[in-house]
């Protein structure tokens, strides 16, 4: 167990280098360029469903749209978020750290069986929270992909 957390603090570390290597070659940093952010995100596993958790704080329920594949693995949750405190005014930032327009945050699932009739998608203070219940062995698997509505708490 120890091993596995130590691989998985070199990966972020890794990723998170990797993205200021990004930053830090175009000149300026990802917010300032016209490209999709990516939000923050949490994936933990009990002996019964997988759960994202993913900051989204200021971004309106109806903007974001979660896509679960289970052919690829792949949960894919995309959004946007506005800036309607300044939207129209003439602003001179003095420091610019949050993050406006699209976003898009794909997570990739452990190689298992997810129960698309069961998945929950809850939205509530600025969080995201994705519930992905295992299947059991007499589960029906037949649908491969599947938009899920969220529902805000």
């Amino acid at each position: 167990m120890a091993k596995r957390n130590l691989d998985e603090f070199y990966w972020q570390l890794g990723t998170e280098l990797q993205r200021m290597g990004d930053e830090l070659t175009s000149g300026k940093p990802a917010v300032a360029r016209s490209r999709k952010w990516r939000p923050k995100a949490d994936v933990a596993e009990t002996d019964r469903a997988i759960y994202i958790k993913v900051e989204l704080a200021g971004v309106r329920p109806e903007a974001i749209r979660v896509t679960l594949n289970r052919r690829t693995g792949r949960v894919t949750i995309r959004g946007e978020r506005r800036d309607d405190v300044f939207e129209g005014l003439r602003v001179a930032f003095h420091q610019l750290e949050i993050s406006y327009g699209d976003f898009e945050c794909d997570v990739s699932l452990p190689m298992l069986e997810i129960d698309l009739s069961q998945v929950r998608v809850q939205y509530a203070q600025g969080f995201l929270l994705v519930e992905l219940p295992k299947a059991g062995d007499d589960d029906s698997v037949a649908e491969v992909r599947r938009t899920i509505t969220i529902r805000q708490i």
